[in-house]
């Protein structure tokens, strides 16, 4: 008895009983098990048979069956619709062994137990009984107070790209800084940066700090890059904001308020995109991505007839597999036939018929070139030749070359011990599927099953992982998984991590209407290849492109912000001008980064204008007040004071306490301006004035610029004053001091 005897019931925890070969129980251990294993099955027959004898009219004769107590000590369970007014009874549970003259209804209930509280008692009871036995269970082999080996395990996978010993950051080899993980047994510590830099501790060993950079392989030019990248917006479309709430929940869009970049995705104009790409491989030389576009062109044509276009297709990519064979290597062939063998194996029917002339071989020569005029007809001929050849045995003695030349041309790939795909590329044996010498209505998706069925039996041999293959497969069978194809896209490149050739086929997928891939792995594609275009190929703007397809609006947003504020910090030229036209960044962005920029040349003044373009007008407000305005004014550029109060003006109803702080300076800049006007109006100066000497303080919180302000604005307020009313009393600003004492603390803090 094991704990897998347990009713099935169980099964609901999604937990799987331990077998005999995982655990070791002892003897009490199986006597509960066993105790548990009647007393359930017990509750369960007694279950069953009541509900059975509520089910039949409440006659209790039914429960002193044999079937009764043989359900009941079996366990069986019997399912009846219960009416509602059947009662059951559930007495006398104490024992769990019952006689014959146990199963009695004594008493009618109240109400009626529904058969979901009943299932619902065994469950618990059930789980209840398994985690007391498994608290008991020992793992075999593991002796009480024994010690326990522990096996060495060698990591799978090992990454060897560090930065330079320049690049490093070392620590003491003594100090007293303490590692709370290192203590605890943790033996490194690992984080993550933007770029792929990894920082690791190397507590409690050394105390020092590993820094290494993830290398991106990246082999093309700047302008091959930014020529396919061209072609790729002009045929790209924006999604500002999605018109159902279901799809705005769905992608995460923020609100309207918040600047957010709209999402870019390929247009259905996959023709024309696929022919900007090829045209542009061709010019850079790019032999291997230029054979993956004209593939896409062949397998994905732009005219569909509904009748023809799958053989067209068909012979598109034969006329495709005949070009890509011509830089593959074959196995030497030896014998009569051979060269006329290579040539059919190639795809090139009139340069075998030229090598059969050459060999002498007139009637083979004959027969091919009476295929060209009646395919058919001809394949028949082949066909009764070689099956008379295969009946008297002459097959086996030809040559193997001439004989794999009359095989294949019969339509077959493989007859006796003859294998016409043996030891050939799997672009020809696609070829002799059915793509060549096959003129019968058979569609692409036919040639490639073929082929694969002749794999599966072994007489062909197919890559396990290649870009032309998956393509062609998830063409004819959109069942497939695309992550395959950009798999296979990627180990197709020549360096290591490169995503340029996998990004441009997801495009060219997405805007041919393929199944689309899982967002996640979507969503790391586009991270990975911006991370190659930042930081190998230099072409941030490029990156900003492709994290705009992003569909998660918030993971969108974060990418992009982020990448835009790394290349201020770290002073990478971006293009913001391809970055407003591409991506419809939103300013702000632009001008944050712009801000970042002025912090890291310590230009305040330009800090102010930017953060309050960026939409910061906290931060704004607070280095006008500050800063900004009190240097301005003490250094009398007024004319550059009142331009930057009037962009604040615009947007003073969005910036708090706007009144105690900056409005000072707006209103001293209007009363220098009304002074300076040929109207003067002494009510509006005494008007702004007082305003002034309102807001004029100063405390112990204020800079010696500021002060230096108060002071300039508290003396001419004084002057005004007396002025405007030569008899008042107490025309002095209402300062916290005077201006000989704020001169005198001015001077000594700036000797201090």
């Amino acid at each position: 008895t094991t704990a897998a005897a347990l009713p099935q019931r169980t099964s609901l925890m999604g937990a799987v009983a331990p077998s005999d070969e995982e655990l070791l129980m002892t003897d009490e251990d199986v006597a509960l098990l066993r105790s548990a294993q009647q007393g359930i099955q017990a509750l369960a027959g007694r279950a069953t048979a009541v509900a059975a004898a509520a089910g039949l009219g409440g006659d209790a004769s039914y429960l002193a069956s044999p079937e009764a107590v043989r359900g009941a000590r079996e366990g069986g369970r019997v399912t009846l619709g219960l009416t509602d007014s059947s009662v059951i009874a559930l007495d006398g549970l104490d024992d769990w062994r019952m006689g014959e003259d146990d199963w009695r209804i004594s008493a009618v209930p109240d109400k009626k137990i529904k058969m979901e509280t009943i299932d619902q008692e065994m469950y618990e009871e059930s789980h209840r009984l398994r985690t007391l036995v498994r608290q008991r269970v020992h793992p075999r082999g593991l002796k009480t107070g024994g010690a326990l080996t522990l096996t060495k395990r060698d990591p799978a996978r090992a990454f060897e790209n560090h930065a330079s010993d320049a690049c490093s950051l070392r620590a003491p080899e003594k100090t007293g800084l303490i590692d709370e993980t290192a203590a605890h047994g943790a033996c490194s510590r690992v984080g993550w940066a933007a770029g792929g830099l990894s920082v690791a501790s190397l507590l409690p060993g050394h105390a020092a700090v590993a820094v290494g950079m993830r290398t991106f392989g990246h082999e093309y030019s700047q302008e091959y890059i930014s020529d396919m990248f061209e072609h790729n917006q002009q045929l790209s479309a924006v999604i500002t904001r999605h018109r159902s709430s279901s799809n705005r929940a769905k992608h995460c869009e923020l609100e309207e308020e918040a600047p957010s970049a709209p999402r870019i995705k390929p247009t259905q104009n996959y023709a024309q995109l696929i022919h900007s790409f090829a045209a542009t491989a061709s010019q850079s030389g790019r032999t291997k991505e230029g054979l993956v576009w004209e593939l896409c062109h062949a397998l994905f044509p732009a005219d569909r007839p509904d009748s023809v276009w799958e053989w067209d297709r068909r012979e598109q990519v034969g006329e495709w597999a005949r070009k890509a064979l011509a830089t593959e290597s074959f196995k030497a062939v030896t014998g009569r036939g051979a060269a006329v063998w290579k040539q059919l194996a190639k795809g090139e029917l009139e340069n075998a018929i030229d090598a059969a002339m050459d060999e002498g071989l007139n009637v083979l020569a004959s027969l091919l070139a009476v295929f060209t005029l009646d395919p058919n007809e001809t394949m028949h001929d082949f066909k009764r030749q070689v099956d008379d050849w295969q009946r008297s045995g002459m097959l086996a003695k030809l040559p193997l070359p001439l004989a794999k030349c009359y095989v294949t041309m019969a339509g077959l790939t493989h007859l006796g011990q003859v294998n016409c795909l043996e030891g050939l590329p799997w672009q020809a044996a696609l070829g002799l599927c059915g793509l060549w010498y096959s003129r019968r209505a058979e569609s692409l998706n036919a040639c490639v099953a073929r082929v694969e069925r002749e794999a599966a039996a072994g007489r062909a041999k197919l890559p396990p992982l290649n870009v032309y293959l998956e393509l062609m497969r998830v063409a004819v069978d959109r069942t497939r998984s695309i992550e395959r194809v950009l798999d296979a896209a990627i180990e197709a490149s020549s360096a290591a991590d490169d995503f340029h050739l996998a990004w441009h086929v997801w495009a060219v997928t997405r805007a041919v209407g393929l199944p689309s891939m899982d967002e996640a792995a979507e969503h790391a594609l586009h991270i990975q290849y911006a991370e190659q275009l930042a930081t190998a190929a230099a072409l941030p703007h490029a990156a900003l492109f492709v994290l705009a397809h992003i569909k998660n609006a918030q993971c969108r947003n974060l990418a992009m912000r982020e990448l835009i504020d790394r290349c201020a910090l770290t002073r990478q030229p971006l293009d913001h001008t391809r970055a407003l036209e591409w991506c419809r960044v939103p300013a702000e962005w632009i001008e944050w980064a712009k801000y970042l920029e002025a912090k890291l040349e310590g230009d305040v003044h330009a800090q102010c204008e930017r953060a309050l373009r960026a939409g910061e007008l906290t931060l704004a407000h607070r280095l006008y007040v500050s800063e900004v305005a009190p240097d301005l004014l003490v250094t009398d550029q007024l004319e550059m004071l009142d331009e930057l109060a009037q962009q604040f003006e615009e947007v003073v109803d969005r910036i708090p306490a706007w009144g105690a702080g900056g409005q000072l300076y707006t209103h001293y800049i209007e009363l220098r301006q009304l002074q300076d006007s040929e109207e003067e109006s002494l009510d509006e100066l005494q008007r702004l004035r007082d305003e002034i000497c309102y807001r004029l303080k100063v405390d112990d919180r204020c800079t010696p610029l500021q002060q230096m302000a108060m002071e300039t604005m508290g003396r001419e307020m004084s002057e005004l004053g007396r002025t405007l009313r030569p008899d008042a009393v107490g025309t002095e600003p209402l300062t916290a001091k005077s201006a000989p004492e704020m001169v005198d603390m001015d001077l000594s803090m700036m000797v201090d």
